[in-house]
């Protein structure tokens, strides 16, 4: 509704003359009889205006879509993922009673409790958390 209002009052100081002063009642008065009622609100849209505007919306969405075809892709597949995966697998820090604790330690082939002196080295040397 203010809106309205504020279009009918842009309306009539459109349409004021400025050389003839007259009261501002008869002024409002006589601008609105020349202002349409339905002025402000939009005509209904017609099923033509509805069905081209779908179809303008999806051509646009089948552009965007070729487009992003045609753009090489940041995904990683296959092989490439796979191997990408094993490297973050080897880069990672393990801990130091963990299985793998000692992969970047060198043993020489001892396990389990013969192996706990070389636990204590891979800690003081940071090869293992």
């Amino acid at each position: 509704m203010p809106t309205v209002l504020a279009a009918s009052m842009l309306a009539v100081l459109l349409n004021a003359t400025p050389t003839a002063p007259q009261a501002s009642a008869s002024t409002s008065a006589s601008t609105a009889a020349k202002i349409p009622e339905d002025w402000a609100a939009p005509p209904p849209p017609s099923r033509e205006a509805i069905g081209s505007a779908v179809r303008e919306l999806i051509e646009e969405e089948s552009q965007k879509r070729a487009e992003a075809k045609e753009r090489p892709s940041l995904e990683l597949r296959g092989k490439h993922q796979n191997t990408l995966e094993a490297r973050f697998e080897e880069a990672t820090v393990p801990g130091c009673l963990r299985p793998d604790g000692l992969k970047r330690q060198p043993t020489f082939a001892l396990t389990g409790v013969l192996a706990l002196p070389f636990i204590i080295v891979a800690k003081l040397r940071g090869k293992c958390n």
